[in-house]
């Protein structure tokens, strides 16, 4: 069935071998040394960060499950929302907002697990210790810190937040 990662199938988008040959210059002048090396790019089909439309009104950021509240106001109605990965957190309080996260694939990268999932049909991304369990398929809720959340305008792709 091919390659998968995280339960969906990988696609190949381009691939390429080469070969190379040379005389080495070890004991053996005739010795032939062949190096064989590979270049792969994939694309992963299903975890395509669009972009996360939003409605505004004042300091209220409304997506189709994500709301919350700005530090200042925003002066238009509509607008790109961007959540940094770093934005996320598993640490709540109570005067945090938080999203439910519908877990697609985690990626363990040292210390820190990049989370791939959805909220309300949006992609998101988070970034969490690589020491928390997490599978494809689990909810996880998040907080948000909006300090970290940038606007974009839907026209023209300037941050204005």
């Amino acid at each position: 069935p091919g390659p998968t990662a995280g339960g969906k199938r990988l696609q190949f988008e381009d691939a390429m071998l080469a070969g190379y040959s040379f005389n080495s210059t070890g004991r053996n002048p005739s010795e032939t040394l062949l190096i064989n090396f590979a270049k792969v790019t994939m694309t992963y089909t299903g975890l395509d960060k669009k972009p996360i439309p939003v409605t505004v009104n004042g300091r209220k950021v409304k997506a189709a499950a994500i709301e919350i509240e700005l530090q200042r106001p925003a002066a238009v109605d509509r607008a790109v929302l961007g959540i940094r990965p770093e934005a996320l957190s598993v640490r709540m309080s109570p005067s945090i907002p938080t999203i439910d996260m519908k877990v697609d694939m985690a990626e363990t990268l040292g210390r820190d697990q990049l989370i791939y999932g959805t909220v309300g049909g949006d992609g998101i991304v988070a970034r969490i210790d690589s020491h928390l369990k997490v599978t494809r398929g689990d909810r996880m809720r998040l907080s948000i810190d909006v300090g970290l959340v940038h606007l974009f305008d839907v026209d023209t792709g300037q941050a204005f937040m």
